[in-house]
């Protein structure tokens, strides 16, 4: 049988942000192989066997949440194939106002934060609130909580590595029980670290977005870890969820589906990965 595809971690914005993102990356990521539209994206997933996909937006900056979070619940409700993510930026005027609507009245289910892109940890206390309104309506956290990866644009400011890591991440496991946090990019380069949390808190899980697939950008980032061993993708199938960062990838996002087909894991770790828990998340 044909397998089926749930991708937990994709993006879209609308026009205007869209073309500020691909240009960007392609001056401090990768190419973009599929620079696509919003239409063209959704028609070029249905075809290649997706059958339902995260759209997560992300705040740069404070002022831009509520308006996004609007257009991909609009999105979600147009195609239902769309599982529709907001964000949130800790510089809002207010933080639990901007989640409470996201969910109330724009129908999101989750709410992607990005702390490279945002320029704060994720345990900033005046997130707290907004937390707080995840859980009251049973949505999902999805958190950019790795170091890697990371591009010399957002370093130009900060240093990302520093609001980041499985250290900025227990603090809300500890302090917001219930929430299911899923740590994009397999929160590489500390898997051992993000095992250890995993084995204490059942409702911390993992994304596969670009792990297996970094050799393909190693020009531009030769200091990306490899990743993790394939043991540690079997014993925690369970909690593992495929994400591919489309369409701001520089190949195809099939490849991201021939990089776990590779792995040394059984059959049925890889139908977990690939579609088994991203339907069960989204029930």
């Amino acid at each position: 049988m044909k397998r089926k595809f749930i991708d937990f971690h994709t993006h879209f914005f609308p026009e205007n942000f869209q073309r500020a993102i691909y240009d960007w990356f392609e001056t401090y990521g990768w190419g973009i192989h599929h620079r696509f539209t919003f239409e063209e994206s959704i028609s070029y997933l249905k075809s290649s066997g997706y059958e339902k996909w995260v759209v997560a937006v992300y705040a740069h900056k404070k002022g831009v949440a509520d308006f996004l979070n609007r257009w991909v619940g609009e999105a979600g409700k147009k195609y239902g194939e769309i599982i529709p993510f907001g964000t949130v930026h800790p510089e809002d005027e207010d933080p639990e106002k901007v989640v409470e609507r996201a969910f109330k009245d724009y129908g999101v289910k989750g709410i992607k934060f990005h702390t490279h892109v945002a320029g704060f940890p994720p345990e900033d206390e005046r997130l707290f609130p907004a937390y707080e309104k995840i859980l009251k309506y049973n949505g999902l956290l999805l958190l950019h909580a790795s170091h890697h990866p990371t591009d010399a644009g957002l370093l130009k400011n900060y240093d990302p590595g520093k609001l980041s890591g499985a250290e900025h991440v227990e603090p809300l496991l500890i302090k917001f029980p219930g929430l299911k946090i899923i740590v994009a990019h397999l929160g590489m380069g500390e898997y051992d670290r993000f095992a250890s949390l995993m084995d204490l808190y059942p409702d911390l899980y993992l994304d596969t977005t670009m792990v297996h697939c970094m050799d393909r950008v190693k020009i531009k980032h030769p200091e990306t870890p490899p990743p993790p061993p394939d043991s540690f993708m079997e014993k925690y199938a369970d909690r593992i969820l495929l994400g591919s960062d489309f369409p701001f990838i520089p190949y195809p996002v099939e490849e991201q589906i021939r990089c776990i087909e590779k792995l040394n894991i059984s059959d049925e770790a890889k139908e977990k990965i690939l579609y088994r828990n991203g339907r069960r998340m989204v029930r």
